[in-house]
């Protein structure tokens, strides 16, 4: 007898899976396999070979975000538990150029694989991955491996599949994880759910404002030199500095460069909608979480781009301490959160209350998360129906949109000052 709900089949049909790829790893029946859907890649249950034995739901990371806290968050629960708080930056200076911010990511699994106090790290090593249609997965990295190809932001959804294979394959081994916060989440579960020792692992977070499908790929290679895209950077420092403009890469190496704004306007048309209900932007579950620094902005290291840094375990603090070439200075976590709009998670609290099916959610909760998957609806539909999405455009960018947009603003900053305090 089928049973979806023992499975991930019911984050599919909810449409909070991330397209992580851990429950594939955990199951040990071989019955996972996956399928694109509307860019995104969701698994597909094979019920003749499936067990129901519940291990893939029980580690996947979306199956909690259709069951958001009775109680609005606060900002320290959308803030999470920081022992330090830094800004800070590679002093190495090939790393900080390449880097999207201040490297500190690159800088501090360098040092810890050569240290030897980790043995291996799992990151995506191919920045051009994902351009044939194909989801991006990590990577394991070796000591003696350069990282040069793991710089850059990806932005797209990744498969942490080989990862969870390796652990369970090498429980011993001490490894670096780096993921977006549903990644680290999922990876968390899995280690509990299969009793490895959580001290074998330091698990780097990344600030997560929303990943995006591979449609935007589709929608990119509009702009490559020669109509062919051969790669991306969301993020790069080489045009004009932090924090960074948009390469797309076509033929013979050829490239053009766009402003931020191009990959910003189109972020809500191609964000899965897992991303709709998420309110953890600051990776509450790893040992160090590490995103761009916005409090100083280009203030600090001359412009050329900075990490904010929240420590939050002990381990964490070991790591960071163990490297020597990082630059450190006290930064205040509240202004970290602050700096990142954690307040805007809430939304997102509110669309999670609805898909839930809560009694007292308000129409206006209903119309803007509503509002939210027509967008997406139109990313899922670009390849064949790019029409929609430059309808969209050419409308959200209007001067009579540009100036409702502005005054919804301001009207949110006062509404916001005049509630009561907690």
């Amino acid at each position: 007898m089928t049973r979806p709900s023992d499975t991930v089949a019911t984050t599919v049909a909810t449409g909070t899976c991330c397209s992580c790829g851990l429950c594939a790893a955990a199951c040990r029946c071989g019955a996972i396999s996956f399928a694109t859907d509307g860019g995104s890649m969701v698994p597909v249950i094979d019920e003749s070979a499936c067990v129901h034995c519940g291990r893939c739901l029980a580690i996947c990371p979306g199956a909690n975000l259709a069951s958001p806290p009775e109680a609005e968050p606060s900002p320290e629960e959308l803030l999470g538990n920081v022992l330090e708080s830094y800004s800070g930056w590679s002093t190495d200076e090939a790393t900080l150029t390449r880097a999207v911010s201040g490297g500190v990511v690159t800088q501090l699994v360098a040092e810890l694989l050569a240290s030897g106090k980790y043995d291996s790290a799992f990151l995506v090593t191919n920045a051009t991955e994902g351009m044939d249609g194909t989801q991006p997965t990590t990577q394991r990295v070796s000591p003696e491996d350069d990282l040069t190809r793991t710089q850059k932001s990806r932005y797209l959804q990744v498969s942490h599949e080989p990862t969870l294979r390796y652990l369970l394959s090498n429980p011993k081994e001490h490894v670096i994880i780096v993921g977006v916060p549903c990644a680290l989440s999922g990876i968390v579960s899995a280690i509990d759910a299969f009793r490895l020792s959580r001290d074998n692992y330091l698990l780097i977070g990344l600030f997560c404002d929303r990943t995006m499908t591979s449609n935007v790929l589709r929608y990119f290679e509009r702009f490559a030199p020669g109509g062919r895209l051969s790669g991306v950077d969301f993020r790069t420092k080489e045009a004009s500095g932090w924090p960074g403009d948009l390469r797309i890469y076509g033929n013979a190496g050829a490239f053009t460069d766009l402003p931020a704004r191009k990959r910003m306007e189109v972020k809500g048309y191609f964000q899965p909608e897992c991303c709709l209900y998420c309110l953890d932007k600051l990776n509450r579950c790893a040992d160090i979480t590490v995103g761009d620094d916005y409090v100083h902005g280009t203030q600090i290291n001359d412009g050329k781009g900075a990490c904010s840094i929240l420590v939050r375990t002990e381990a964490g603090m070991t790591a960071l301490a163990a490297t020597d070439d990082i630059a450190l200075i006290p930064s205040d976590a509240r202004d970290i959160a602050h700096s990142q709009h954690i307040e805007n998670r809430l939304v997102n609290w509110h669309n999670a209350r609805v898909l839930e099916g809560s009694h007292d959610v308000s129409r206006r909760d209903v119309r803007t998360r509503n509002s939210a998957l027509k967008s997406i609806d139109i990313g899922k539909a670009y390849p064949e129906h790019p029409e929609l999405l430059e309808r969209e455009l050419r409308r959200t960018s209007s001067p009579a949109s540009k100036m409702r947009r502005r005054i919804k603003r301001v009207v949110g900053k006062v509404l916001g000052k005049l509630r009561p305090k907690r």
